[in-house]
């Protein structure tokens, strides 16, 4: 009988650590488990504790038993609330982190107008040409950024183009902006965006999220 209730309850708690699904987040199933095992023993506990088990040590065992479930709960939500927290700060430094990286990228961008002014032919090249140049796969749509390595998620996007005007939007899929809601131009949201405008007198930098 024991081994039969040691199998139920593996069972019973794999079971409900898988229902949450295909989740990103690993409480929900870590939560599912935790009530499936609460649920299993109080069973277990009403099973063992059944007559002829003096009322006396009845009492004493579920009176401990349920202050021990009770401080494993509070000490469970206060590791969940901590993780949370430790996860939302460390996606706000990510953020900043990336909005650095993303600034000092901007030099690029602006070596473009540096070498539109530096022209000295009679027929002078057109910032989208000498964008282009550079960047021979320019097109609206594209991504012009080369990543440093495979781990880079960076992304420039070339959202609008024309003769004396480029419009660059700068975006991390991974990093947190300021609001959640954001849709970003890959149309993923709550990432860091940043809107770069290129023209004959220089850059502008925008912050989008």
């Amino acid at each position: 009988m024991i081994f039969i209730w040691l199998l139920a309850g593996c069972v019973v708690v794999a079971l409900a650590f898988l229902m949450p699904g295909n989740s990103v987040d690993p409480w929900p199933p870590l939560n599912a488990a935790g009530i499936a095992a609460a649920v299993y023993l109080a069973a277990l506990f009403a099973y063992t504790l059944r007559p002829p088990v003096p009322q006396r040590r009845r009492v004493i065992t579920i009176g401990l038993s349920v202050v021990v479930l009770a401080g494993i709960a509070v000490g469970w939500l206060g590791i969940r609330d901590t993780t949370n927290y430790q996860r939302r700060t460390l996606l706000k430094i990510h953020g900043v982190i990336m909005r650095g990286i993303m600034q000092a990228q901007t030099s690029e961008y602006l070596d473009v107008v540096q070498r539109f002014h530096a022209q000295k032919a009679a027929k002078k090249l057109t910032l989208a040409e000498v964008f282009k140049q550079k960047y021979p796969n320019a097109a609206v749509g594209n991504n012009v950024y080369t990543p440093c390595d495979t781990w880079d998620s960076l992304r420039v996007f070339i959202a609008a183009m024309s003769d004396t005007e480029i419009t660059l939007l700068m975006h991390h899929p991974y990093s947190r902006g300021r609001d959640e809601k954001f849709v970003s131009y890959t149309g993923r949201k709550g990432s860091v965006q940043e809107h770069l405008i290129l023209t004959e007198k220089g850059l502008r930098h925008e912050s989008d999220n």
